[in-house]
């Protein structure tokens, strides 16, 4: 598992950012299928949302001492697609 992602980790950490960062800017790297959660479509549907979509897909590396014995090529792992969701804030007045 990932625990970053896991648990409503990523719904918490989203509504932190839409709600509870005083309407600051603000950036999330997120597996693509967030963006299919009804908790994203409620809290960023009506706007106010960038996507930062990279060229090639991120591969992520297990760290050290986690895969003793595995050749560090092989620690690379890409499970999902992901981009950024940048959030473009709330300005007041």
């Amino acid at each position: 598992t990932n625990p970053p992602y896991s648990g409503d980790n990523v719904e918490r950490v989203l509504r932190f950012c839409v709600d509870g960062n005083r309407g600051r800017t603000w950036c999330l790297l997120v597996p693509n299928w967030v963006v299919g959660k009804e908790y994203f479509r409620a809290m960023c549907g009506g706007g106010g949302v960038l996507f930062v979509v990279p060229e090639k897909r991120y591969r992520y590396y297990s760290p050290r001492g986690v895969r003793e014995g595995v050749a560090s090529g092989e620690r690379r792992t890409a499970p999902f697609a992901s981009f950024w969701i940048v959030g473009l804030g709330r300005r007041k007045g």
